[in-house]
């Protein structure tokens, strides 16, 4: 027995040596091999005034295990050793521009960098102010400074010996405060005027006349076309910077036509082309350039039925689709998505107008239609704009039988109502734009015809 244990405490010391050994000689662990780094790249996925949220791409190991990532904002470093594909920044200050710049890390310290300028949306300015004159006011356009300038015909103007109403523009600072005006002579006409920002300036389109400003509303050049012949709708600025206007001409008082005319830059007339020479009735109300060919689209009206026509880089018809039904009355049209949005209306039994959007493709397909509002006395579509969640925002009349007054509703991009804010105080708005921050900027006018300034938040809401 005691030789037994004798044995087995023997055998149990060169076992316990033979290990000890055999881990005296195990080489160490090896580590892991630096990941390689590779080019990536960071976007910003959503901003607010304060706020920003960025992604990247990896910079070298899909699980981020063995990269490791810094944040630095403005030189400052936010973040370090983040193990994933994403950050939010916080406590940044409104309406400015921030770099930030992430940096990849191997554990052998090796690094690469990407960055992202971006900026931070404006605060929310909210205001309803009488701009302290009377008249009606036909567009609003926003300044770099976030301000506004409006043209407006003023009250009490008369008609000249050549039956125009002169042009007047108005500048205000951001908060709505009137920063100066100007009145044009009697051969801009005030009626139907709209106004776009362009290289150096901007653009003002009348009835009858395409005129450049600058900042402080001097006249850098002008166009005039004749008045008996055509009379213009609406203008856009082209990828080439060309301006391309639509338009309703008359050639005899039993006939109307559609037409469309291109001026380059300088507002020298290239191309000026009628179409559909038809009976009175026949309107061209608004024109884009199509994202596939840059060829142009023109929107009208012809027996009491919208149409859109494409025409080439020569003004020359290629197409053209009629659609809708009842008595048209096209409004606007936009690009939306690689589609056609027209917003307009049509005259139902009773007298009663119904708003109305389509969506057609860019060859000239109908492939939706939504109905606006609900069918009114004097109820009409007067602007449609594209909003920066892809939807759009529609400026309307609402008539009843007592009452007249402007209404706002946003639709998103599958065409569904997000809200509607009705403004009663005011009688008609021709206009509506989305500012940088959101929120909305019109030009409406009240019953006694005293024109207003309204910029909301992203909610319609004055405050």
């Amino acid at each position: 027995m005691n030789n037994f244990k004798y044995f087995a405490a023997i055998t149990f010391i060169l076992l316990y040596t033979s290990s000890c050994k055999k881990n005296e000689h195990q080489p160490p662990a090896v580590p892991p091999t630096p990941a390689t780094l590779n080019t990536f790249a960071v976007r910003l996925l959503d901003t607010t005034t304060t706020t920003a949220g960025i992604a990247w791409t990896s910079a070298g190991d899909s699980t981020s295990n063995l990269v490791s990532y810094t944040i630095i904002l403005d030189s400052s470093v936010v973040a370090s050793k983040v193990h994933g594909f994403s950050d939010s920044l916080v406590n940044l200050k409104p309406n400015t521009t921030h770099i930030v710049c992430v940096r990849a890390y191997n554990t052998a310290n090796d690094s690469v960098t990407a960055n992202l300028t971006f900026t931070t949306k404006d605060t929310y300015f909210t205001f309803m102010k009488s701009l302290s004159t009377s008249g009606m006011s036909y567009d609003v356009a926003i300044t770099p400074g976030h301000g506004y300038l409006i043209p407006y015909m003023r009250s009490g103007d008369t008609f000249s010996v050549q039956n125009q109403i002169p042009l007047h523009l108005l500048k205000t600072d951001s908060m709505g405060n009137v920063l100066w005006t100007k009145e044009y002579t009697d051969l801009y006409d005030a009626r139907n005027t709209q106004i776009k920002a362009t290289t150096g300036g901007y653009l003002i389109r009348g009835w009858d006349y395409v005129i450049k400003v600058d900042s402080s509303g001097n006249i850098l050049w002008s166009t005039v076309f004749d008045s008996l012949a055509i009379v213009t709708t609406s203008m856009i600025i082209t990828s080439n910077n060309n301006i391309v206007l639509s338009a309703s001409g008359s050639g005899a008082r039993s006939t109307s036509t559609a037409a469309v005319m291109e001026l380059n830059s300088n507002g020298l007339i290239l191309w000026e082309k009628s179409f559909l020479n038809a009976p009175i009735g026949t309107t061209g109300n608004d024109v884009v350039e199509s994202t596939s060919d840059n060829s142009l689209i023109l929107l009208g009206s012809e027996n009491n039925l919208f149409f859109v026509m494409k025409i080439d880089d020569q003004g020359n018809m290629v197409w053209k689709y009629d659609f809708g039904n009842g008595l048209a009355s096209p409004a606007q049209m936009k690009m939306l998505n690689n589609q056609l949005l027209v917003g307009g209306f049509y005259v139902e039994q009773y007298y009663l107008s119904q708003m109305v959007t389509y969506r057609l493709d860019l060859n000239g397909q109908l492939l939706k239609t939504t109905l606006v509002g609900y069918p009114g006395g004097g109820t009409q579509l007067t602007s449609l704009d594209l909003t920066q969640d892809a939807g759009y925002i529609i400026n309307a009349d609402i008539g009843t039988n007592s009452l007249s007054y402007v209404t706002l509703f946003k639709y998103d991009s599958a065409d569904n109502l997000q809200w509607e804010i009705p403004y009663v105080d005011f009688e008609q708005c021709f206009a509506i734009h989305q500012t940088s921050d959101g929120g909305y900027v019109f030009a409406p006018f009240d019953g006694n015809a005293n024109i207003y300034l309204v910029k909301t938040n992203a909610l319609g809401q004055p405050q």
